[in-house]
């Protein structure tokens, strides 16, 4: 199995049971699971496709390679040896793409195991969330990797658009301006376009005064029930100096007028002396279920975007809430629970499998934390203590998502 980073193989070896560290790969209940450091393998500079592609030559441009020829890196190449070895190893019968979920996980899969030589049949795990939960489903839904040749082809094209434009157009715009080294990509020369024109729209601004029109509306037979307050703007499609506005201006810019007045004096009195009307009502009936509860993932990946949250402060803030409830109310069973659920993912199964003792202390028929505690319990070697609570969660949720892990561990 290839994850792309250390951390996201933890998370998967711990759920797999894989817990015996190697060098470069951790190892357990019949998986071997190793990760990538980003791109251990990319494609190959000019010089290394062509000898002649060395020297920065007007008449060598453009470079159009037949063949796309694949590099480890320096850097990375002793993990990328260790992947190598493990994924040709005789004892793997089977690879496991466990990347992240998209274009860019696809391509660091795709070029590793095709730099590694690597023959075997492969399936592609796609999660997007790392709880404990999301790995099994993930686990239990695994899909051929052919089913994402589109998206590896995809990701493929890009990266060599990449190659064909930053390896030319560096070269051809170092030459034309005799500059040892100009930079030029894809993505980065658009993106700092439109930083630089930016710039200078703000430079070139110069400050108007303007004057906008605010009328307030009331029912005409109950003025005080309520009330409605509009700014006017210039009707879609209206002509003005010859100029169309609506579509081609901002709903902001098409509610300012001449700062002389004169116009907003006109559309003033003709508000007041004329009557509002309504000119249509359209209404339609939702339905929204509630939103998911949050997982540890979603949850520091939300403190992140809305108050700035580091990873670790997220989940120490959540440990602290839960131990502050149990203080509060030691009968809070799924406080318990829940606390367990972090310490589980921190790799702290002791401390986990005690608070699923307290939930089900609790709450005997907790049929989720029946499973955890089953689970913690495997994870540490006391596999016998596990198996009543494994026939426990059978028997309280026989169509549980994990009855069939549940009734295999029981036997």
């Amino acid at each position: 199995m290839l994850a792309e980073k250390p951390s996201v193989a933890r998370d998967i070896a711990r759920v797999l049971g894989a817990g015996t560290k190697g060098n470069g790969y951790l190892h357990g209940n019949g998986y071997v699971v190793t990760w990538a450091i980003g791109h251990l393998a990319a494609l190959a500079q000019p010089h290394e496709i062509n000898p002649q592609w060395r020297q920065w030559r007007r008449y060598l441009l453009p470079m159009l390679p037949d063949q796309w020829p694949l590099v480890v890196y320096e850097k990375t190449k002793d993990q990328f040896e260790t992947v190598k070895r493990i994924l040709n190893s005789p004892k793997v019968s089977r690879v496991v793409c466990a990347t992240d979920a998209g274009r860019e996980g696809e391509l660091i899969f795709r070029y590793i195991y095709d730099a590694a030589q690597c023959a075997k049949p492969v399936s592609r795990l796609w999660i997007s969330s790392l709880t404990p939960d999301a790995i099994r489903k993930g686990f239990d839904t695994l899909r051929p990797a052919a089913d994402y040749d589109g998206l590896a082809d995809a990701a493929r094209g890009r990266s060599r658009a990449d190659w064909l434009v930053g390896m030319n157009l560096s070269r051809a715009y170092a030459l034309a301006y005799d500059e040892a080294q100009l930079s030029v990509g894809r993505v980065q020369t658009p993106t700092l376009a439109m930083i630089v024109e930016r710039e200078l729209a703000i430079r070139r601004f110069v400050p108007e005064d303007y004057v906008e029109v605010l009328a307030t509306f009331r029912p005409k037979e109950d003025p005080k029930s309520a009330s409605y307050q509009g700014t006017w703007f210039r009707e879609r499609g209206a002509v003005e100096a010859g100029v169309e506005l609506g579509d081609k201006e901002s709903l902001q810019k098409s509610m300012r007028l001449p700062p002389d007045g004169a116009e907003a004096k006109l559309i003033a009195e003709r508000a007041r002396s004329g009557q509002a009307a309504i000119e249509s009502i359209e209404a339609q009936t939702q339905r929204m279920p509630p939103p998911a509860l949050y997982d540890l993932t979603e949850l520091q990946r939300h403190a992140n975007r809305l108050f700035g949250f580091s990873a670790q402060k997220t989940l120490d803030i959540a440990q602290a809430l839960y131990e502050r409830a149990i203080g509060l109310d030691p009968d809070f069973f799924e406080a318990h629970f829940n606390l367990g659920n972090i310490y589980h993912d921190l790799g702290r199964f002791q401390e986990a499998a005690a608070c699923y003792d307290l939930a089900l202390e609790l709450n005997p028929q907790y049929a989720d934390a029946h499973f955890y505690l089953a689970i913690t319990l495997e994870k540490t070697g006391h596999s016998a203590e596990a198996k009543p609570h494994w026939r426990a969660y059978q028997q309280l949720s026989p169509n549980g998502e994990w009855v069939e892990l549940a009734r295999e561990f029981s036997e």
